[in-house]
């Protein structure tokens, strides 16, 4: 019998975001005869996807209405009942009751309409697999629980995995845990958390790295410019001005490429304009991932830096490990998982320019050249997309 895959997405393949996805998605469309991907918005742009996958916007099929809420309501009760017994008692809050309650009644209207999706589809062996661990995993913990589907797994990342973000309080996690087949953070560091808040539930989480291919190893000649790269988006989480910030207190010519957009954007191009002369900023704003790796590929880099508040464990990093490019990023959540005494320099949570300007100085001084080797030994420990993604999550 043929095997479909269903991959429940936040907007991939519309619009930019998930571009890490698109690597892990050559590999299950190896796997799996038929891969439907079902994003949660859409957008003008879509990005290809391989040739046997399609996408289905289930949105447009879902229908709400008060009367799914009381039809449901002993499977309300039952949700209620294992938060309430392994989610920490949050329901003795009256917000993360109507919360969870919200929450329950979008993911069933989304669940009724792709179980009549479900229903008018080819036979075949399905697989059920959530990017993320938010609604859709919501939804397809409710399938299973009424016997719709029959597994389903799930990532978890960032804000999906730690109550970090107040503006998108992420309930339901202990009831999905108890009806998912198996739950892979993408670092040790979020598997502990899970572990310690839902110790009932342990047997079902598992680390599963991200990965990204090898690619050539970064040019480095005597006499290149000493260049420093970054690569995220640009707002307050993500502190790329504290970057600017650092660079400026260097006392030697530093060329600094940014690759990302945000909405503190124009605010970082106003700040580039008081950087001392010797230090040149270029802000590429968005560029498709393929055109940084280019870059590492064909431009000599002594260091990447990451600042950020929240990162789960960026893919980011591991492009640039891969490409032998030493990393600084701070401690952080997954981070040490990548940044260690081998890679580069882990800063503290919240590190002063002074302590970040040190590790580029030392970097430039030094030329540090065993980083770019444990770098790139670093990427293929943990980080090899043929290893990471050449299991199936089911064992096949």
């Amino acid at each position: 019998m043929s095997k479909t895959l269903y991959l429940f997405t936040d907007k991939y393949p519309y619009d930019e975001g998930e571009q890490y996805l698109e690597n892990e998605m050559q590999f299950l469309a190896g796997r799996f005869d038929r891969i439907v991907i079902l994003p949660q918005t859409r957008a003008s742009f879509q990005r290809p996807v391989p040739p046997n996958a399609e996408v289905h916007f289930l949105g447009t099929n879902v229908r709400y209405g008060k009367l799914i809420l009381l039809k449901n309501l002993p499977l309300l009760l039952s949700v209620l009942a294992t938060e309430w017994k392994h989610g920490r008692r949050e329901l003795r809050s009256f917000a993360h009751l109507k919360g969870t309650v919200q929450q329950f009644y979008n993911a069933l209207c989304h669940a009724r309409a792709f179980d009549e999706y479900l229903r008018t589809q080819p036979q075949s062996e399905n697989y059920f697999y959530s990017y993320w661990f938010f609604q859709w995993s919501t939804m397809l913990a409710l399938l299973r629980a009424q016997g719709k589907i029959p597994q389903f797994i799930s990532r978890a990342h960032l804000g999906d995995l730690y109550p970090v973000f107040a503006m998108r309080p992420n309930y339901l996690k202990a009831y999905r845990l108890r009806q998912i087949s198996a739950l892979h953070p993408c670092s040790e560091h979020g598997s502990r958390y899970l572990r310690d808040t839902y110790p009932h539930f342990t047997h079902k989480i598992k680390t599963a790295y991200l990965g990204v291919p090898h690619t050539a190893d970064n040019p480095m000649h005597s006499d290149a410019s000493f260049t420093v790269v970054s690569c995220s988006a640009v707002d307050s989480r993500k502190r790329v001005g504290l970057i600017a910030s650092s660079l400026a207190l260097l006392p030697f010519p530093v060329r600094w490429v940014h690759f990302g957009h945000g909405a503190d954007l124009e605010k970082l191009r106003v700040q580039c304009t008081t950087l001392p002369p010797h230090i040149t900023a270029e802000l590429r704003g968005f560029v498709p991932n393929a055109q940084v790796l280019e870059f590492y590929r064909t431009t000599p880099v002594h260091v990447f830096i990451n600042l950020s508040r929240y990162e789960g464990l960026p893919v980011s990093m591991m492009e640039a490990a891969a490409a032998g490019i030493p990393l600084i990023g701070t401690h952080i959540f997954g981070v040490p998982e990548i940044v260690d005494e081998s890679t580069g320099f882990l800063l503290p949570e919240t590190p002063s320019p002074e302590q970040v300007a040190a590790c580029v100085e030392k970097i430039y001084r030094e030329g540090v050249a065993s980083l770019r080797e444990g770098a790139q030994a670093m990427h293929r420990k943990r980080f090899l997309d043929a290893t990471n993604y050449g299991v199936g999550f089911w064992g096949e």
